[in-house]
């Protein structure tokens, strides 16, 4: 019975959050493996919006199936206050990436001269914009959503308080966030650790404190594609078609973060932590408090220690 109870939760007639994040890694990964063998028969451009259907629908199936939870405990809701929030981290990431380029150009890192934006630039642009929309969805969903809200439920006990759990859970999601960059081109351990600890914290923050994931995705969007506009790797993949700058790096690497773009950069850890510090003042200042938001199955003794949802103040 004690093996049972490890894995099987009787209260509330779902598998533990240990199991449910294994189960949901283990369908991402073979979808991974159908994609990369399926690939060189399916047109290119076919390829994304397959694999964004793909993960939503593991992701929200899972949710349903799995956790046997509301799929707007993923932080999923579509209203005016979200519409906010969505804007708030879409200008905190835009911010953070032209502090970069700003700090770049004072240091003598880098030089930007411009380009012609003609129709063909500018599809491009509006394509890879679509693009890193799906990104930021399909990649809050999974990290933040999904896999963050569990590791907050599984780790909360009479010992360890829903705070608390959730810090540790921030960064052990924020591990797996970083490794899943690790394989781009350029990404190097310093590139792994600052994607993980700073971006994984950075992007966490907003869904944590607003119990939704509008914030985050909204700068998970605009730190991409700012950095594409003005000519920077994105997590090592650059796509210059798309860029109306460009951007000629010749100072260290160190500055400038290499192949792998500003997110391995000295340059781009203060822009993380300063995007970090503005996100916790904006939902300071929206909300009025800083508490845990995100809508854990817990009991309620223990959801007692937390302020309930809310996000329309």
């Amino acid at each position: 019975m004690r093996v049972v109870g490890f894995f099987w939760d009787g209260e509330r007639r779902r598998l533990r959050a240990g199991p449910r994040i294994a189960l949901h890694l283990l369908l991402l990964g073979v979808m991974l493996v159908v994609l990369q063998l399926v690939g060189p028969r399916v047109p290119q451009l076919a390829l994304g919006p397959i694999a964004f259907a793909s993960v939503l629908s593991i992701t929200l199936g899972a949710a349903r199936v799995l956790d046997r939870r509301p799929l707007v405990d993923l932080g999923l809701r579509v209203d005016a206050p979200r519409a906010l929030d969505l804007a708030a981290g879409a200008l905190v990431g835009t911010g953070a990436i032209g502090l970069v380029a700003g700090l770049e150009v004072a240091l003598g890192a880098a030089d930007y001269g411009a380009l012609v934006v003609d129709r063909e630039r500018a599809l491009h642009a509006v394509l890879v914009g679509i693009f890193f929309v799906g990104v930021a969805i399909q990649e809050e969903l999974v990290f933040r959503g999904y896999q963050l809200l569990n590791l907050t439920e599984g780790l909360t006990s009479a010992r360890l308080s829903p705070a608390r759990a959730a810090a540790l859970a921030t960064v052990l999601s924020a591990a797996v966030f970083g490794l899943a960059h690790a394989g781009n081109d350029g990404a190097s351990i310093v590139a792994t650790l600052q994607v993980a600890v700073a971006g994984g914290t950075l992007l966490a923050v907003g869904f944590l404190l607003t119990g939704d994931l509008a914030f985050s995705i909204g700068l998970h969007f605009a730190w991409n594609f700012t950095q594409c506009v003005l000519g920077m790797p994105v997590s090592g993949y650059v796509l210059s078609d798309a860029a109306v700058l460009t951007r000629a790096p010749h100072g260290s690497d160190m500055l400038t973060g290499g192949a792998f773009g500003p997110e391995a950069s000295v340059l781009g850890l203060v822009a993380m932590l300063l995007g970090t510090a503005a996100s916790v003042g904006y939902v300071r200042v929206r909300y009025g408090s800083l508490v845990l938001r995100v809508r854990l199955g817990v009991t309620p003794e223990r959801r007692s220690s937390s302020e309930p949802p809310s996000g329309d103040r």
